[in-house]
């Protein structure tokens, strides 16, 4: 499901369908919170529709630690 709305999300923006992009990369994230893909490409959509502020409270995120598990961390332990 994630990916579904991974590529559900790209193919939207590639149709300039901001509004739904957006929607599907917040499907995405409310599967898998910290990835960081989602957040880059949410900060973009949020650039593209004009709101600095989100798009700017969105690349704020990458710099807070990560609560709970974070995936590259448990694949760099492997």
């Amino acid at each position: 499901r994630f990916y579904l709305h991974v590529v559900q999300g790209r193919a939207q923006r590639g149709l300039d369908r901001l509004r739904d992009a957006r929607s599907s990369f917040e499907a995405a994230r409310a599967i898998v919170p910290h990835a960081q893909s989602l957040v880059l490409a949410l900060s973009e959509i949020a650039l593209a529709l004009g709101d600095q502020a989100a798009a700017r409270e969105h690349l704020e995120a990458l710099s807070l630690p990560v609560a709970g598990n974070d995936a590259w961390i448990l694949l760099a332990r492997t």
